[in-house]
């Protein structure tokens, strides 16, 4: 499946909007932990062709896992997904393997989500994070010949609701500068408490 996802800030009125009219999901606490073989800010955005990411989420009293690399352009609006669930105790094997593909360096970010569905969309609502609160909008689609029609719902959902999305440069130079006030760090730096 290719994923489509565009993001933009979460303003109050479009947070009201998705309140009362999508169907909410989920509510919960995650850390996305962006995986790096380097603190180099320009490979980072610039040459590499993926990005990894380790997700937590805390459920109640329940840690749930997943890994997850995106295939593409950094910031890309539609890109090869892959994913898979596991058990956070497994963790120090994940680190393992990671280790041995050359990865050495944990990027955190922390926030609040909110899940909704609308429709074929899919939309987070993050906040209190690194990132100013934001939005994600996603859908999947079975191969690349469908990304210009479902670009175009998306477009069309937006333009509906008068909600501004982030253009690619805008987008990149925030996390350019994320990156650079919170560069890598090595796992057993990371503040984890909340999510045991």
């Amino acid at each position: 499946m290719i994923e489509i996802e565009q993001r933009g800030y979460l303003t109050k009125e479009f947070k009201d909007w998705l309140d009362g009219n999508a169907e909410k999901i989920d509510e919960y606490d995650q850390v996305n932990i962006f995986c790096q073989e380097t603190s180099d800010v320009d490979y980072v955005f610039d040459k590499k062709k993926y990005t990894m990411s380790v997700v937590l989420t805390k459920r109640g009293d329940r840690v749930l896992g997943k890994a997850k690399v995106k295939k593409g352009d950094y910031g890309a609006v539609s890109r090869q997904e892959y994913e898979f669930d596991f058990d956070p105790k497994d963790t120090p094997d994940l680190l393992g393997v990671l280790e041995t593909l050359g990865i050495n360096g944990y990027c955190p970010r922390e926030y609040h989500r909110t899940d909704y569905k609308y429709g074929n969309f899919e939309i987070s609502a993050k906040e209190n994070g690194l990132l100013a609160d934001h939005f994600e909008v996603e859908m999947q689609v079975e191969d690349e010949s469908k990304v210009g029609e479902g670009k175009k719902m998306m477009d069309k959902f937006f333009a509906e609701r008068g909600v501004k999305i982030f253009k690619k440069n805008e987008y990149e130079l925030l996390l350019r500068k994320i990156f650079e006030d919170n560069p890598p760090v090595q796992w057993d730096q990371i503040s984890l408490d909340k999510f045991k």
